[in-house]
Parts: structure tokens; C-alpha cells; sequence
């Protein structure tokens, strides 16, 4: 369970993102939403696979393959496999060719999907989500609610 926010705060989070064409790392995931150690990448995985069972459950894609491994050179982590195949979604080897096709093909549905959604879901410009982006790597934290008060602060 997400400590300092909820699934539909981490899925905005990642609306965004997507609306930016932008993909993040579990850990910059994790910084982002200013989530309370201990195992910060277990919530995240935590959250994420649940995002995941809504979006199978409403025949959308995996808006959770916005979110990298630093360590699986560009790929979700093996979790993201086993749920997608959980969710009758996924049949290869999570790490081998299959997986890599799998995953371009869901992270472009996915950022075609979730990144036209619009106003609907909340979406930042690419210009403040850059400025987020800047602020995140000079070590600048933000909870989910508190990004949400920048972006309505900010425009």
C-alpha cells in the first residue's frame, strides 16, 4: 500500500507522465510520491500491480509499463510480467525476446492511450512536468497531493 497517496494518485502521477511521452524508474516513482521507507519499491510494485488488475478488468493497457527498472535496461521489472501474466495478458519468458516485444508494444499503447486522455485525467504541460522532472534531480521531493497543489498553482 502507497504510504503518502493512494492508486488514483499514482495513476494520475503516471497520466501525466504519459501525457509527457515520459516513462520514470521505479525508484524516481517512488521519490516522487515521497513514499516512507521501509521497502518503498515493494509499494510501488504493490500499487502498480493493482492499477494493473483495474486497467485488465476495463480492457485498457497497462499504464504500469510507464514505470522501468534501472537494472532491466529499459524493461518493468520481472513482477510486471508475472502480473500481466496473472491477468492472462502475458505467455513468454520475462526475460527473454518475448518480453521486450511485450512490453514496446504495451508501453506504446499505453502512452497512446493514457497520454491522450486530456483534461479528463489532470494532465501538467510538458514544459511543468520538465520543471518537476528538474527539480526531482536536484533533489527536490514532492508527495502526490503536494504535486497536485503545484499544478494547480502553477498555471
Amino acid at each position: 500500500m502507497i504510504v503518502t497517496g493512494s492508486p488514483e494518485q499514482l495513476r494520475t502521477c503516471l497520466q501525466n507522465m504519459a501525457a509527457a511521452g515520459l516513462t520514470i524508474t521505479y525508484g524516481g516513482l517512488a521519490r516522487l510520491l515521497e513514499l516512507s521507507p521501509p521497502n518503498t519499491i515493494h509499494q510501488i510494485t504493490v500499487a502498480l500491480e493493482r492499477l494493473m488488475e483495474e486497467d485488465a478488468e476495463a480492457g485498457r493497457p497497462f499504464i504500469a509499463a510507464l514505470v522501468l527498472s534501472k537494472a532491466r535496461g529499459g524493461l518493468p521489472a520481472v513482477g510486471f510480467f508475472d502480473c500481466a501474466r496473472r491477468l492472462g495478458r502475458f505467455t513468454g519468458d520475462p526475460n527473454g525476446v518475448e518480453a521486450r516485444s511485450f512490453h514496446a508494444t504495451e508501453l506504446n499503447a499505453a502512452l497512446k492511450f493514457w497520454g491522450g486522455c486530456g483534461a479528463s485525467c489532470g494532465t501538467v504541460s510538458t514544459q511543468q512536468l520538465c520543471r518537476v522532472m528538474r527539480a526531482l534531480n536536484e533533489g527536490m521531493r514532492f508527495t502526490a497531493d503536494g504535486l497536485a497543489r503545484w499544478h494547480r498553482s502553477d498555471r
